[in-house]
């Protein structure tokens, strides 16, 4: 039972990494979060994960992950709206 919830699982993220290498290659990376640093710059970017320390993040138009320790960085994280 454990064996199936395993390959359930690795199949599942892989074919989600397969999808967002397919987004970024076509560039319909579209940004979903806006990052207000501690200098009040900001940023929009399309969110790939977070843990308790770090924000995982693309930058459109860049082909690379980026991560920012939460405590250090960042003042707010906000959601964008979904334009329909």
């Amino acid at each position: 039972m454990m064996f199936i919830f395993f390959l359930l699982f690795v199949s599942m993220r892989t074919g989600m990494g397969i999808g967002t290498k397919q987004k970024l290659s076509a560039k319909e990376i579209i940004p979903n979060y806006t990052l207000i640093f501690k200098d009040n710059t900001r940023l929009d970017v399309k969110k790939v994960g977070q843990n308790s320390a770090y924000f995982f993040y693309f930058i459109p138009g860049e082909k690379v992950i980026t991560a920012t320790p939460i405590s250090d960085n960042l003042k707010q994280i906000k959601v964008l709206k979904k334009k329909e």
